[in-house]
């Protein structure tokens, strides 16, 4: 089974920039879509993680400039599998919070969060070629 890491990397991305232009009423929606969804694909790579092999799990090793050779290259190891687990574990919890109880400030608030997640999710698990796992 193949989960694509980079839907778990920019799906709160995404939700964030459409949360953040949503009217107030449906920003909170927004936010728990965003959230949901990362916590669903961090289930599955928590459950078909295979502890027994080294090195990274769920590649995704593509040239994204080839003339300069720059790739694009995303995997997950054993300790990162569990920091993705429950940053979209906590996450998914604030947002579920913020969602039904809903602060005074604008709902710019929730694309925040989103991206700010984003962001976290990607320090955890960004391998580049420089790397020693890579």
């Amino acid at each position: 089974m193949t989960v694509h890491l980079s839907i778990l990397l920019f799906w709160p991305l995404a939700f964030g920039v459409v949360a953040g232009l949503a009217p107030r009423g449906l920003s909170g929606l927004a936010l728990v879509a965003g959230a949901i969804v990362p916590l669903a694909l961090a289930a599955v790579l928590l459950v078909h993680f295979d502890a027994s092999k080294t090195g990274l799990q769920y590649l995704t090793d593509d040239a994204w400039i080839r003339e300069l050779g720059i790739r694009y290259k995303l995997g997950i190891d054993g300790l990162n599998v569990w920091l993705v687990g429950l940053t979209a574990l906590l996450f998914a919890a604030v947002a579920l919070w913020t969602a039904l109880r809903p602060p005074e400030r604008s709902p710019r608030l929730y694309g925040f969060q989103l991206g700010r997640t984003a962001s976290r999710r990607r320090s955890s698990s960004w391998c580049t070629r420089w790397s020693a796992r890579c």
